[in-house]
């Protein structure tokens, strides 16, 4: 018997009444054992792919450049440290120290203006990075209000962030005619609040493709803004980063284990396989444990149950014994009533 079900009592010991045992055991069985550790492992493989993509998809630009970029993963304290596990961001294990670089255009004519990073700081001298353990998602959006300042208007901001419901919203103020486009991003950012990525959702169930790009295919960045401030049409540098994926090994982690030697086909191949091999071995057992109580119980009805075509047997063998006997009583008083007719 094994404790499916387990509980374990305030004062350390477990409860012993617990499912141990029976077909709702092995509903349980294949419930957390078997179909829990492939969805656990199906989320794994959608998450890593998600991040993966989308990590490089962020920092790329398409063909239109952007007047807005929504983010579509929800912050559900944005007073809390976004790297810290109070945020609830999915992805906030993966951020790192860095910032972020964002080039301007002119709206009307495409020409080059200004580019910026996130300055976490003002006061202090230089520009300072972000930092996942300490800044909040409040903090991310007040650093985009005051880094980007317009070079032809005093006082003006070129983009304006704010938080809905959760998410970060990036917009270029009216007053500056200006457009912009997303460069590196050394902390992972952009890509954990979702804001110019290809991906939305963070696991198997809700893996979906951003609504903006459904919008304007135009959005889909397959380029980047080159060193020339650039930004070209027909450029596939962010495409061809996306395709190498298929041969780069990642890091896709579940509860239990952590991978880091395989790419993301060859782990979802493996998952697989494994899939296969257990159903097929389900399958074979079920077979054998069928036959063995088949045997078993032929076995038990040969000593405890009754065998129709022995006593079938039996009943024959009885008629006859009684047919036989009935012909010798008959034989006999044929026999005495011959006798007793000769006296006379």
């Amino acid at each position: 018997p094994q404790n499916i079900t387990p509980q374990t009592y305030l004062d350390g010991t477990e409860n012993g009444n617990r499912a141990t045992g029976g077909t709702l055991t092995a509903y349980f069985s294949v419930r957390d054992d078997n179909c829990g550790r492939y969805l656990d492992e199906l989320d794994a493989v959608a998450s890593s792919l998600i991040w993966e993509v989308n990590r490089i998809h962020s920092q790329g630009t398409g063909n239109s450049l952007l007047d807005y970029a929504q983010g579509q993963q929800q912050v559900q304290s944005a007073t809390q440290a976004l790297g810290s596990a109070q945020a609830i961001l999915p992805d906030a294990d993966r951020l790192q120290s860095g910032n972020v670089n964002i080039h301007f255009y002119d709206k009307t004519t495409g020409d080059y203006l200004t580019s910026g990073m996130l300055d976490f700081d003002a006061a202090a001298d230089g520009v300072q990075n972000f930092d996942p353990s300490v800044h909040t998602l409040e903090d991310v959006a007040n650093a985009i209000n005051t880094s980007f300042p317009d070079p032809n208007n005093a006082g003006q901001n070129l983009l304006k962030a704010s938080i809905q419901d959760g998410r970060l919203l990036l917009e270029t103020n009216d007053a500056s005619n200006v457009q912009f486009a997303m460069g590196t991003d050394s902390s992972g950012l952009m890509a954990a609040l979702g804001i110019n990525v290809f991906f939305t959702g963070s696991s198997a169930s809700d893996l979906a493709v951003n609504s903006q790009l459904h919008s304007n295919v135009n959005y889909i960045a397959a380029g980047q803004v080159n060193g020339d401030y650039q930004a070209n049409a027909g450029d596939n540098v962010t495409a061809t980063a996306i395709a190498k994926l298929t041969d780069s090994t990642v890091t896709i982690s579940t509860v239990w284990k952590t991978v880091s030697n395989q790419t993301i086909s060859q782990y979802y191949a493996n998952l697989v396989t494994t899939v296969g091999s257990d159903t097929r071995l389900t399958q074979t057992n079920a077979e054998y444990h069928t036959a063995l109580t088949s045997d078993l119980e032929d076995q038990v009805s040969s000593v405890t149950g009754v065998n129709l075509d022995e006593e079938m047997a039996n009943l024959i063998k009885y008629q006859h014994s009684y047919t036989a006997a009935a012909k010798l009583i008959t034989t006999a008083d044929q026999m005495l009533q011959t006798l007793l007719g000769l006296k006379e």
